[in-house]
C-alpha cells in the first residue's frame, strides 16, 4: 500500500474530529471515505455531479438481460400452446437460455403472459420458489 501525503484540509478534518471526540479509528474510516468519493469525480467535486455518477452507475449493474422482443414472442406463443418452459429450451433454445429463466421471467411479468398459462406442475414450481425466496 502506497503511502499518500495529507493535504491541510485533511489534516484540519483530523484536528476537528478528534477535539469532537471521535475515535482514531472512526476517523481513519471517515477520512478514508471521504477520500474515496472524491477521486470518483474527476475535476472538481461536485456533490450534485458526484450523486448523477452513483446513479448512473447503479443503473448500469449486473447483467443484461438476453430478452429480446422477438424472443419474448417466441416464448410467449410456446407458452400460450400449453408448452413447459423445459419444451421451449428443449425444442428452440438449447444452449441460449435455462428454463429457470423462463419461469423467472413469467413470475416476476417481463413475459406478457401470467403464470396462469404454466400447466399445472409449472405453476407448483413457480409458487414453490416464490415461497422459498420469501423465507
Amino acid at each position: 500500500m502506497s503511502y499518500i501525503h495529507l493535504t491541510i484540509e485533511k489534516r484540519s478534518q483530523i484536528e476537528v474530529l478528534r477535539k469532537e471526540g471521535y475515535s482514531v479509528r472512526r476517523i481513519a474510516s471517515l477520512i478514508s471515505t471521504v477520500a474515496r468519493e472524491l477521486n470518483r469525480v474527476e475535476g472538481e467535486y461536485s456533490a450534485i455531479k458526484a450523486q448523477q455518477l452513483a446513479i448512473s452507475k447503479s443503473a448500469n449493474k449486473g447483467r443484461s438481460t438476453k430478452l429480446t422482443p422477438q424472443l419474448a414472442a417466441l416464448i410467449e406463443s410456446r407458452l400460450q400452446q400449453t408448452w413447459f418452459p423445459e419444451e421451449v429450451v428443449n425444442a428452440e433454445l438449447v444452449g441460449i437460455l435455462s428454463f429457470k429463466t423462463i419461469y423467472s421471467w413469467v413470475h416476476r411479468g417481463f413475459l406478457a403472459v401470467t403464470e396462469k398459462v404454466l400447466r399445472e406442475k409449472a405453476k407448483s414450481l413457480v409458487h414453490k420458489k416464490s415461497v422459498d425466496a420469501s423465507m
